[in-house]
């Protein structure tokens, strides 16, 4: 019995571990949405895949559909977090709270309209896309519910270096420096994280890179807009309290 409620308590853990690496990894804006609901990609609430299935494809991906594979990035122990917490979604209903920040409190009608603004995942250039808020959207550029102010149109481009792999030039975000370089390629319409040999690297802290150019997916209003869901977001924060 001992033994079993261990196994009940590590699964939980794991479960758990993947839930945090699925935000992080595959419920960016234009990939799958939150709590397995629909992005850019498709919803996982419902999916009839076996857990082996599921492994595989998060290990190589499925490249003909888009999807990359995960076995360079995670560890098999991490792969296998993803899979347990995906797994939950099989043959489930429609999840509530999806964004999952709601959770807390309930959104008014404004905050809502400020939040999805924020993480419009029709807008190629969207708010989401490069910077997360209470632990959802992408890891790119830093947590702007951890900020007491906000240049919406400007910022500052902080850390944004000029990368040169041999005839390629490019605006990235350098995350681990070393032998082996994992950065973050803003040079395409979508950020991509990319893993080169540091010897194949050369980086230039002067960039050509321009934060007002990224947000012109919306209008002035609209940044206005979006600022009472980072004043919310920033209220949940402990130190904020």
């Amino acid at each position: 019995m001992k033994s079993f409620v261990l196994f009940a308590v590590t699964a939980a853990a794991i479960a758990q571990d993947g839930a945090a690496l699925f935000r992080a990894r595959c419920a960016v804006p234009y990939c799958h949405g939150q709590a397995g609901s629909a992005g850019r990609a498709p919803k996982l609430i419902g999916h009839t895949y076996n857990s082996s299935a599921v492994f595989s494809i998060v290990s190589g991906g499925l490249p003909a559909k888009g999807m990359p594979g995960f076995d360079r990035d995670l560890t098999a122990e991490e792969i296998e977090a993803v899979t347990r917490y995906v797994m939950t979604f099989a043959g489930a209903g429609p999840r509530k709270n999806e964004w999952g920040i709601s959770s807390r409190t309930q959104l008014t009608p404004e905050l809502e309209r400020s939040r999805n603004l924020f993480f419009d995942a029709a807008r190629m250039n969207g708010c989401g896309r490069c910077h997360e808020v209470d632990g959802w959207g992408s890891k790119v550029g830093p947590d702007l519910s951890r900020s007491a102010s906000w240049n919406l149109r400007g910022g500052s481009g902080k850390g944004v270096v000029t990368a040169r792999i041999g005839a390629e030039t490019f605006p990235a975000l350098v995350l681990e420096p070393g032998s082996v370089t994992r950065l973050w390629d803003l040079g395409s319409r979508l950020p991509v994280l990319r893993t080169v040999a540091g010897a194949d690297l050369q980086t230039d802290a002067a960039s050509r890179w321009d934060h007002a150019a990224e947000t012109r997916a919306y209008s002035d209003a609209e940044l206005q807009l979006i600022r009472p869901f980072l004043q919310w977001a920033r209220k949940q924060q402990p130190d904020a309290r």
